[in-house]
């Protein structure tokens, strides 16, 4: 079931040197999508609601793991130099995808809170 309110998550930590780039909210579809830069790499975040989830994510040739970071299950993977990962959380699905390094993505997931 649909939530009434768009109830957005927010990544809380983000490495020194990035700056928010695009932020993107449409409470009435329920998403969030956030683009954050250092000049060189990128940290891509965002939020769906559950049921309308639809990623679209090249996996040709990659194996997934499920991993218990902080309190979350995340789907992780990495393909082409960049690292997912990828969660449920009460009503809603996030992604996360940055060529950082895939601790510094499973710390990033930890660190989205509302």
């Amino acid at each position: 079931s649909t939530p009434e309110v768009f109830e957005e998550y927010s990544l809380t930590e983000v490495p020194e040197g990035f700056s928010l780039e695009t932020d993107y909210v449409n409470e009435s579809l329920f998403t969030k999508e956030q683009e954050f830069t250092n000049g060189t790499q990128l940290i891509r975040f965002g939020q769906y609601l559950a049921e309308r989830a639809d990623f679209s994510v090249d996996t040709d040739g990659i194996v997934t793991k499920t991993i218990e970071y902080a309190d979350k299950e995340l789907l992780c993977f990495s393909n082409k130099g960049m690292q997912y990962a990828l969660w449920t959380e009460e009503d809603y699905a996030f992604i996360i995808h940055s060529e950082l390094p895939m601790e510094q993505v499973l710390e990033l997931a930890a660190s989205v809170k509302k």
